[in-house]
């Protein structure tokens, strides 16, 4: 029994063979870690090329050249990179408008596991989704261009580039420039950076879905015949076609209603610019002939519509404003319904402008001015000769007319303060951001601190898209923009 006993003690107290039992343990949870890592990698492996394979079918599904059934080509695609077809689940959806289709689908595959089998996991999920958009980008172009007295007045000293520049324009016959001389005036070289700005923006890639609005303003702007007798309540003259806006007409983008604004009278407020042999015509509205141009896409009228551009009295940069913002609103198409029936839009723009916010058609607005917005004067009735008369009708009723409304502010109304005027443009800055409608704005020879440089900067959508150049950087300005709206185009 001692013996027994003994023997029971040693076996109790004996620890030989206790590392067998933890190893054991060990190995075992090793194997599953190892095992895990194993089949994670695989879940990523697999994960990665059915994401691959997703990515792939939906940019081909979405593909507007393609012709099979959308959904049988993202299967197609999956199969293809040997996922087996009962194993995974397709969750799809088309949305496909005129000129658009966008493919959303989410692949859900079905893995089994090889070494998480040991802790209970026989299978894991391997997801992917992909969304691809392709649609034909529309682009909608308001050309807002000051083209008020100082743009004639004014000149600067150009370097050899912009000389080549303007050697190289096709319309030398327009410019007031004698092809020679380092000093050239604001409007020719507007003439010059325009023109090249149509021809980058209508290129052969984006021409057939882009249109420009060319909206010339001083301080109004002429609508030219058929927007103008539809807008306005009674024509009193024959020299101009402008109306004007009320203050309500500011605080919303929608462009005023049949027959319901005044006509603005045919005169000139500051000193003209004519008479000291500068490039420029009598009048605050600007004559017919630099009436907006709308809805085209045909670079080769834009760019004589521009080489015609001459001086007029004073800035109604908010005037600019409106119109070029007005003519992005989808309310206007019934205008340029009226446009297509006159002839003068082409057919082919008739559903234009398309609706604000919509995915597959970018608006933009360039708004151009060299100074600061003018407060907004019109003659009383009483100051003026029967019929508005201007020079080469009855030259002494023109300078009586003219004289007066230049000198005397008791026959002056103000319809507008510059304050006003400043407030009104900011307000349709602000509700362009609000539509998504991108805004470029070009200072062109403003001075610093003025409040033209303060409102086209804060006008402008991002502070990258606000350009304050001299003269002879005008073209260079022009042209980053349009290289920025084909860039922009292409990530639509």
């Amino acid at each position: 029994m001692q013996r027994l006993m003994c023997r029971a003690v040693n076996f109790r107290d004996d620890q030989s063979g206790a590392i067998t039992a933890f190893v054991a343990v060990v190995f075992l949870l090793m194997f599953v870690a190892v095992g895990m890592a194993v089949d994670f990698m695989r879940h990523e492996t697999y994960r990665s090329e059915l994401q691959s394979a997703v990515d792939r079918g939906v940019l081909a599904a979405a593909s507007m050249n393609q012709l099979k059934d959308p959904k049988q080509t993202v299967h197609d695609y999956i199969q293809s990179a040997n996922f087996v077809a009962d194993r995974y689940l397709l969750a799809f959806d088309e949305e496909k408008t005129i000129g658009s289709r966008k493919i959303t689908a989410t692949a859900t595959y079905t893995l089994p596991t090889y070494f998480l089998k040991v802790i209970g996991i026989n299978s894991m999920e391997v997801s992917a989704t992909g969304i691809a958009y392709e649609g034909v980008n529309n682009i909608e172009v308001s050309l807002a261009l000051d083209i008020s007295g100082s743009m004639a007045r004014e000149r600067t000293v150009v370097g050899t580039k912009t000389l080549e520049l303007m050697n190289a324009y096709p319309f030398q016959g327009k410019l007031g420039w004698g092809g020679v001389s380092t000093d050239v005036s604001r409007l020719d070289l507007l003439r010059v950076a325009a023109a090249n700005f149509v021809d980058m923006i209508l290129n052969n890639t984006n021409r057939t879905t882009t249109t420009i609005n060319l909206v010339p303003f001083a301080g109004q702007v002429n609508l030219g015949a058929t927007i103008f007798d539809e807008m306005v309540d009674v024509r009193r003259h024959n020299f101009s076609q402008c109306v004007d806006f009320t203050q309500e007409d500011f605080d919303k983008i929608a462009l005023p209603g049949k027959k319901s604004r005044k006509h603005v009278p045919h005169f000139q407020w500051f000193t003209f610019e004519g008479d000291d042999g500068h490039e420029a015509e009598w009048g605050w509205c600007p004559s017919n002939t630099q009436s907006i141009e709308y809805m085209s896409n045909n670079a080769t009228k834009l760019k004589n519509r521009i080489a015609d551009l001459t001086a007029h009295d004073g800035t109604g940069t908010q005037n600019g404003m409106k119109w070029a913002l007005g003519l992005l609103d989808p309310n206007s198409n019934a205008l340029i319904k009226k446009l297509v029936a006159a002839d003068v839009v082409e057919d082919k723009f008739a559903d234009r402008p398309k609706a604000l916010e919509t995915r597959d058609t970018m608006k933009v607005i360039i708004l151009m001015s060299d100074g600061n917005t003018t407060k907004q004067k019109r003659p009383k009735e009483s100051s003026l000769p029967p019929g508005f008369l201007k020079k080469g009708e009855n030259d002494e009723d023109y300078k009586w007319s003219r004289q007066l409304l230049q000198h005397s502010s008791r026959e002056a109304t103000e319809l507008f303060t510059e304050t006003d005027g400043r407030d009104d443009l900011k307000a349709l800055c602000q509700k362009a951001e609000d539509k998504d409608v991108i805004v470029f704005t070009i200072g062109f020879d403003i001075a610093d601190g003025s409040s033209a440089q303060t409102d086209l900067k804060e006008c402008a959508s991002d502070e990258a898209f606000f350009f304050d150049v001299n003269g002879d950087k005008l073209n260079n300005a022009f042209t980053a923009i349009a290289s920025t709206i084909i860039r922009l185009r292409l990530v639509q």
